[in-house]
C-alpha cells in the first residue's frame, strides 16, 4: 500500500490532516460496462438447457450406491466438479439430497475404493465441506499411524492436501497428512506435466478452501478444459454461466462505479446473480465504513471525531 502524504494546514493554526489521494485508477473505464440485455437472455436460455441435461446426471436412483460403491464415486466426482467450476449454486436441492442419501452409506459402498486416495480424500472434503463430519481415521493404519503409501500419487496427494484444511480441534494426523502431503508435491512438482505442476503450484500457493471462489471457478475452467476425462456439457455450462454472471456484476458496477474495491469484495462474499442486492448493500455499507476510517486518518480534527464519536455512542447505546 503506498504511503499516504499529507498536505501542509491550509489556515493558521489548523491541525486538520488533508489526506493527498490519487485520482481512482478506474477513471472513466467503468462507463463501458453496458449489459447487452440480448446477449444475457441468450446465455440465460442456455443456461436453463443445460442446468436440466446436468441435473439429470445427479439424479440419485436408490440402487446406485449400492451397486458396488461406483455410482456413489461418480456423483460425487461430479459434485466436486460442480462446486470446483462454479455452478454448484444451480443444483444446491439436488446436491444436498444426494450427500444426505449417500453419508449414510458411505461404509457400505467405501471398500471398493478403501485404496483409492484420491477418492477416499475427495469423499472426506466434499462431506466436510457440506457439514458431515466424516472421520479421518481412513487415513491411519491399524496403529493409527499415516499410510506413507501414496508417494508417487501425485493426483491423490493433491486431494489430500486440499482436504487437511478441513480438520477441526484434535485432528493430529490431519497435521501429519499435511507435512507429508506438502513436501510430496514440492518434491514432484519439477517432475510433472504443466497443466497438472500447474495445479499443485496453485494448492501450494494457495489451498482451495482460502480461494475466493469466483477466482477460483476461473481458473477450474481451465484446467477442466484440458482433463481428458471432461465433461463437455458441464464445461459448456461452466462457461456459460461464468460470463452470464460477470455481465450482471459489470452492470452492478455501473451503480456504484466509484466503488470497485468494495464491489470486489462483495462478489467475494455472494457471487450467485440472485443476491445481487445483497452484493449493492453490502458494496455501500463499505462504502460507509471507508468514509468513516478515512475521515478518521486523513481529515477529522481530534475534537471533531471525539464529539462523533459520543454522538455515535449516545444513538447506538
Amino acid at each position: 500500500m503506498d504511503h499516504l502524504s499529507l498536505e501542509k494546514p491550509t489556515m493558521p493554526g489548523s491541525l486538520r490532516p488533508l489526506g493527498n489521494f490519487s485520482p481512482s485508477l478506474w477513471g472513466d473505464r467503468l462507463s463501458s460496462f453496458t449489459l447487452d440485455t440480448q446477449l444475457l437472455e441468450k446465455y440465460n436460455e442456455e443456461v436453463e438447457m443445460l442446468k436440466e441435461e446436468v441435473k439429470d446426471m445427479l439424479v440419485l436412483d436408490h440402487d446406485d450406491v449400492g451397486d458396488g460403491g461406483k455410482s456413489g464415486a461418480e456423483k460425487m466426482v461430479l459434485i466436486d466438479a460442480l462446486e470446483r467450476l462454479g455452478v454448484s449454486y444451480l443444483f444446491e436441492r439436488e446436491i444436498e439430497e444426494l450427500l444426505e442419501n449417500m453419508f449414510p452409506k458411505f461404509e457400505e459402498y467405501s471398500h471398493v475404493f478403501h485404496d483409492n486416495l484420491f477418492m477416499l480424500s475427495l469423499h472426506f472434503r466434499v462431506f466436510r465441506q457440506h457439514g458431515y463430519d466424516l472421520s479421518s481415521g481412513k487415513f491411519t493404519d491399524s496403529n493409527g499411524e499415516f499410510k506413507e503409501t501414496i508417494s508417487n500419487d501425485v493426483m491423490g496427494m493433491l486431494s489430500l492436501y486440499e482436504a487437511t484444511f478441513l480438520k477441526t480441534h484434535g485432528e493430529d494426523i490431519l497435521d501429519k497428512v499435511f507435512c507429508f502431503t506438502k513436501a510430496g508435491l514440492e518434491s514432484l512438482k519439477p517432475h510433472l506435466s504443466s497443466n497438472l505442476a500447474k495445479q499443485v503450484t496453485l494448492a501450494l500457493y494457495q489451498p482451495l478452501q482460502r480461494g475466493i471462489p469466483r477466482v477460483e471457478a476461473r481458473h477450474y475452467i481451465s484446467v477442466y478444459g484440458k482433463d481428458a476425462s471432461r465433461n463437455e456439457k458441464l464445461l459448456r455450462l461452466a462457461k456459460i454461466d461464468f460470463n452470464r454472471v460477470q455481465m450482471l456484476h459489470k452492470e452492478e458496477l455501473c451503480h456504484i462505479s466509484r466503488a470497485m474495491e468494495c464491489f470486489f469484495y462483495s462478489t467475494a462474499v455472494c457471487f450467485e446473480p440472485q443476491y445481487s442486492l445483497a452484493r449493492l448493500v453490502l458494496t455501500k455499507a463499505m462504502i460507509m465504513i471507508s468514509i468513516l476510517d478515512d475521515t478518521y486518518d486523513a481529515y477529522g480534527t481530534y475534537e471533531e471525531l471525539k464529539c462523533f464519536r459520543n454522538a455515535v455512542q449516545r444513538y447506538y447505546c
